[in-house]
């Protein structure tokens, strides 16, 4: 045999190891081992599915009423107003504020996100109260500007704050106006809930772990007296 020939038997060799010990593993594992393993498989990858389902369906259900409020602002006479007023603001040399409860900004042709105040907003300061730093759209301006009318959690300037931010095109075409609410709250329930859902479905897996053992136990004793 040459030298080549050797070195590709020896790689032969070496690449079907894996393998042939995989199944030298197999036909030492017992039946009932692999009857425990394959139903401890089946319920993990069932409960995994069932709380991803769950999840998507409780985050659509917490988040759904602030992306439908920022929604209202997009349309018809409110999305009309509200950018007449972010524009007001920015040709009076950034003077006035805008009568709206959530943080607003304006991008332009610049690209550049600029924060209009607004009644409700967080750079505009109310007598006590201490609003939570605004939305950071840091990243984010290249995304509303292509997707308009559609919701994306933003982080805060500073803090944990997060915050729901959704943008439309001004009604006269000169930029886009982008609306913002705090989703802090629903964000801390989504995360509370889901350390929940974990420890259930850890409980759950654990408790069908148990049983389906004992029943494989028992059914593997009497095959074996019979």
């Amino acid at each position: 045999m040459t030298a080549a020939g050797a070195h590709e038997a020896g790689l032969g060799h070496w690449a079907g190891r894996p393998w042939r010990a995989l199944s030298g593993l197999s036909s030492r594992t017992s039946l009932r081992t692999k009857l425990i393993a394959t139903l401890l498989a089946l319920v993990t990858v069932a409960s995994l599915a069932i709380s991803m389902a769950g999840l998507v369906l409780l985050r659509s259900e917490v988040l759904g009423p602030i992306d439908s409020n920022l929604l209202t602002y997009t349309y018809g006479h409110s999305a009309y107003s509200v950018a007449n007023c972010a524009e007001q603001y920015l040709n009076s040399g950034n003077n006035g504020i805008c009568e709206t409860t959530e943080d607003m900004f304006w991008i332009g042709s610049s690209n550049q996100a600029v924060s209009i105040p607004t009644y409700g907003s967080t750079n505009t300061m109310q007598v006590g109260s201490t609003p939570p730093p605004a939305p950071s759209l840091t990243g984010l301006v290249g995304w509303l500007e292509d997707n308009p009318r559609h919701a994306i959690t933003a982080a805060s300037q500073s803090g944990a704050e997060r915050w729901r931010v959704m943008s439309f095109p001004a009604p006269d075409g000169s930029g886009m106006v982008v609306v913002a609410q705090d989703a802090t709250s629903a964000y801390n329930t989504l995360r509370q809930l889901t350390e929940v859902d974990v420890i259930v479905s850890v409980v759950i897996i654990v408790v069908l772990a148990l049983v389906g053992f004992a029943v494989v136990q028992s059914n593997l004793r009497r095959s074996e007296e019979h």
